[in-house]
């Protein structure tokens, strides 16, 4: 009886064990919201463009398709036993993408790829035993992000527990910015106290002035190249001689007066003597950015007062471009913008300027027409429309560049450094090239 009632306390001890099951969980079912991205928007079971994820030839029906450079972290607590995929880039990439995979877990890389090209894929099979924390981290390979598209496809966490579901990790949220206190109603000058020109090049300023109107503006120095337009808020004219050139504005209204000393500093690169400030169609519209958009945004610097306080540059970025360029390969816009001139003059008429988008290689980050080969005569359409800021984004360039050498990092943007030198039109030059070198 002893022995039965024994065996009785040990079935009962069993019978009140917890029990688990084990099995696979896809990585795609996890949040991915919580992805850190460089660009575009990481999709489940699709590529970064949306499409089926497909790796040197082979379609996968499971997976997450991303783009350098990312982080996926997953919190298991200690709960996944494994992780297995297969990894490459993306098919659909327009040129050969190049990226790196890596796997911690914790503190301890479990998985590193090294770098991976279009055309190749690579099996991941990782232990992910003890495990509180895995990081799914995706880098460029050492040439920038252009047409890094990377895919975690087939990928799957082999779990002690499935009813313990691993938790992602949300990007971490800075805290809301606390916006610096103005005074619409006192009469006050804002912006920069020095700005720069080419002698004999067209100049637009526009007066950074905030106050209870009517506001009234007046000037003594003023070079004699140098007129107020309107209701005297805008100057126009030509730059000056070479030197610096000093006036006076005074702005006064109902609440108040107030008077500052502005330097125009005239000579050979002598633009951007503060850092430009103003707006950029990407991060709010993407590639579905259109005129109108644009013109909303250079209403939106006088409605909200921005214009009032130094911001000037209203700049498009990727996706004017027509597919093609014209009979002497000239760059056109396509159908969302129309002619460009008409929207200069429109920004130009607020004391606003425009600024516009393009990158050294055959094609943009967005897979429009890129400058390669076109240098000199897309800056003198840029100058012929009235164009006052360019950003030139390697993107596609990579595909160009011989090597990683500091020689050719720097080639692309000393050509359009002596493409824009050849207009007779200041347009402020903006690199954009990802800190490499």
């Amino acid at each position: 009886m002893e022995a039965l009632s024994e065996i009785c306390s040990w079935a009962t001890m069993l019978f009140l064990l917890p029990v688990f099951q084990s099995g696979e969980i896809s990585l795609s079912s996890l949040d991915l919201g919580a992805i850190e991205q460089e660009w575009g928007n990481a999709h489940r079971n699709r590529s970064v463009d949306n499409n089926p994820l497909k790796v040197a030839g082979k379609t996968y029906t499971t997976g997450v398709g991303t783009h350098a450079a990312s982080t996926l972290t997953v919190t298991v607590n200690g709960n996944a036993l494994r992780f297995s995929a297969i990894v490459g880039v993306d098919d659909e990439a327009t040129n050969n993408g190049s990226v790196r995979f890596l796997v911690f877990a914790d503190n301890r890389k479990a998985f590193d790829s090294g770098v991976m090209r279009k055309g190749a894929s690579k099996p991941v099979d990782v232990d992910l035993k003890g495990a509180k924390v895995v990081r799914f981290v995706v880098e460029d390979g050492g040439n920038g992000i252009d047409n890094d598209h990377a895919d975690w496809a087939d990928a799957y966490l082999t779990l002690k527990d499935v009813s313990k579901k691993p938790v992602t990790n949300a990007a971490i949220k800075e805290p809301t910015m606390e916006i610096a206190p103005v005074d619409l109603v006192r009469t006050g000058i804002h912006g920069p106290r020095v700005v720069g020109g080419t002698p004999g090049r067209e100049f637009l300023f526009r007066v950074p002035a905030t106050g209870q109107g009517p506001l009234k503006f007046s000037y003594s120095n003023l070079p004699s190249t140098i007129r107020p337009t309107g209701d005297g808020r805008v100057l126009r004219g030509t730059v000056p001689a070479e030197g610096r050139h000093t006036f006076t504005v005074t702005v006064r209204g109902p609440k108040g007066t107030d008077r500052r000393n502005i330097t125009i500093v005239s000579g050979t690169h002598k633009l951007a003597q503060t850092p430009p400030m103003g707006w950029n169609s990407w991060n709010v519209w993407g590639t579905s950015v259109t005129a109108d958009k644009v013109r909303a945004a250079a209403d939106a610097f006088v409605r909200l007062n921005l214009a009032d306080f130094g911001y000037n540059y209203v700049n498009i970025d990727d996706a004017w471009e027509a597919a093609t360029r014209d009979a002497n390969g000239e760059l056109l816009t396509n159908e969302k913008f129309g002619p460009m001139e008409p929207l200069a003059n429109y920004i130009h008429g607020m004391g606003l300027k425009l600024g516009i988008y393009s990158s050294p290689g055959d094609r943009t980050c967005g897979g429009y027409l890129g400058s390669l080969g076109h240098e000199k005569q897309d800056a003198a359409t840029w100058a012929k429309w009235g164009v006052d800021y360019l950003k030139h984004d390697w993107c596609s360039y990579g595909q160009v560049a011989k090597d990683g050498s500091l020689l050719e990092l720097k080639k692309p943007y000393l050509t359009m450094r002596d493409a824009l030198d050849s207009v007779d039109r200041d347009i402020v030059y903006s690199l954009c090239q990802y800190g490499m070198g």
